[in-house]
This record gives C-alpha cells, structure tokens and sequence, in this order.
C-alpha cells in the first residue's frame, strides 16, 4: 500500500514538474511574442525616421529652390534698373541734342539779325548819299 502511495505521490509530482514545464514553454512563447512586437516597433520606428529624412530632403529642395527663384528674380531687377538706366541715358541725349537745336536756332537769329541791321545800315548809307 506504501508503495502505491509513493508511486502516485511520484506521479503526482511528475504532474506538477510538467505543469511547470508548460508555464515555462508558455512564458517563453510570451517573450518571443514581445520580442518581435519589439522588432515591428523597431522597424516601425525606421520607417519613421526614414519618413522624417524624405521630408528633410523635400524641405530643402524646396529652400534650393526658392533660393534660386530669388536670386532669378534679383538678375531680372538688376536687369530691369540697367534698362531704366539706358532709357535715362538716352533721354538726356535727346535734351542735349534739343538744347543744341535750340542753341543753333538762336545762332541762327542773331546772324540774321545783324544782317538785317548790316542791310538796314547799308540802305540808310545810300539812302543818305543821295540827297
């Protein structure tokens, strides 16, 4: 009788020391579950970081970009002052021509007016030798 309770007294333990295997596969399962959860986050998290440099690299496209246009935009203004500059140039050169006309028209006048007074002396000499 001794020996048929030590025998399920052993079977008994057998039992438990199984059972505690089992909990222990089934906590190590459990890790493994963790574990890759961890790696998804991990790969999750590089996506994230890879999604961030694409957006770093976008923004500074874009800053290229309107630096670019800028310095387009000065070129076309400096452009623009150098042909006001011109066109200023050029009509002083239209003043200057208009004051020379101006000048050789009063020129004009004044020989035409010491003629007229040479001719008008000149007839008054001959009108005066006559009588």
């Amino acid at each position: 009788m001794k020996e048929v309770v030590v025998v399920m007294k052993e079977e008994v333990v057998v039992m438990k020391e199984e059972e505690v295997v089992m909990k222990e596969e089934e906590v190590v399962m459990k890790e493994e579950v963790v574990v890759m959860k961890e790696e998804v986050v991990v790969v999750k998290e590089e996506e994230v970081v890879m999604k961030e440099d694409e957006v770093v690299m976008k923004e500074e496209e874009v800053v290229m970009k309107e630096e670019v246009v800028k310095e387009v935009v000065v070129m076309k203004e400096e452009e623009v002052v150098m042909k006001e500059e011109e066109v200023v140039m050029k009509e002083e050169e239209v003043v200057m021509k208009e004051e020379e006309v101006v000048m050789k028209e009063e020129e004009v006048k004044e020989e035409v007016v010491m003629k007229e007074e040479v001719v008008v002396r000149a007839a008054r000499a001959q009108g005066g030798a006559w009588r």
